[in-house]
């Protein structure tokens, strides 16, 4: 019975609850950084997404030499994988830098040092998305913005493009109606942070919630969509649901696909309890559709 009960919590927990990528301020780089003939600055900053939660940011502006900015003001926004960190995305600094294109990664929510502590798969993640676009095009002043997404944040990408998936957002999650006063003021820049000082505070209250919020900041508003110019949806998952089906059955072609669905759905039931999202929500495929923004799917094939 034990067995059984461990397996099956790490069943879901392989899901909502994975194990964070830690790092520290050094894992970031230096403030300035140089590559050839240009070079990075490096802010950091602390953003609240529709849940109240906190999302940290670091923007890499594009240089030259003598640390005057890029004049195009371009930038890619990258949107790590499940259970990963900002990190991630730092692969791409030099190759954007020199073609002076600033680089803007952050933490999605439960991942890295980020507030909450439940995954949905890019859900809930499409709402921190839709936080930092609104940062570059609003404070950065953007001329232009691609999102770059790898797995869960090629999900968010398309989940925050779709204007079906945010009517249906908004529906699961209606607004709080209490008139707390949590964002900043249009127009107001968030806080540079001192990531160090964050670096030692990894058992935040919201690390051990039982389930997260219902409902979400009273003036949260989505980021208008066309403000994102393309995007790369780097092997997103587009159904989660059929994504397991087809995992079980690759390790083992031994069990019926109908055990699969009933295990699932047990797994589904605890899910939902915490973080108010079904594993059939997770479906960038079906609000796909309503999509207007160019972009690139890329997948990958096994020979």
């Amino acid at each position: 019975m034990n067995t059984l009960k461990s397996l099956y919590k790490k069943l879901w927990t392989s899901l909502i609850r994975p194990e964070r990528q830690w790092y520290s301020s050094q894992s970031l780089g230096t403030p300035i950084q140089t590559f050839e003939s240009s070079c990075a600055k490096r802010l950091d900053f602390c953003l609240k997404n529709a849940f109240n939660e906190d999302i940290f940011m670091s923007v890499y502006f594009a240089c030259n030499l003598e640390g005057r900015p890029n004049p195009s003001n371009v930038y890619v926004i990258y949107c790590h994988t499940h259970a990963a960190s900002r990190i991630e995305g730092l692969g791409l600094l030099p190759l954007l830098i020199q073609k002076g294109i600033g680089l803007v990664v952050f933490d999605f929510r439960a991942n890295g040092v980020g507030s909450g502590r439940w995954v949905t798969l890019g859900y809930k993640e499409s709402s921190d998305l839709s936080e930092v676009v609104r940062f570059v095009k609003s404070e950065l002043k953007a001329s232009r913005v691609c999102v770059w997404g790898r797995s869960m944040g090629a999900a968010s990408c398309l989940f925050f493009l779709s204007s079906s998936f945010r009517e249906a957002f908004n529906r699961k999650f209606p607004r709080e109606n209490r008139g707390r006063n949590v964002q900043a003021k249009a127009g107001q820049v968030p806080s540079k942070v001192e990531f160090a000082k964050f670096e030692q505070e990894q058992a935040r209250a919201s690390f051990y919630q039982k389930k997260d919020i219902k409902k979400t900041r009273e003036d949260f508003e989505w980021s208008p969509a066309d403000w994102v110019d393309c995007f790369v949806s780097d092997a997103s998952m587009l159904e989660l649901k059929q994504t397991i089906i087809s995992l079980v059955k690759s390790k083992n072609k031994a069990i019926p696909e109908w055990l699969i669905k009933a295990a699932t759905a047990v797994i589904d039931a605890e899910i939902k309890k915490k973080t108010f999202i079904s594993v059939s929500d997770i479906a960038p495929v079906k609000t796909a559709h309503s999509i207007k923004t160019p972009g690139i799917l890329v997948i990958g094939k096994i020979f």
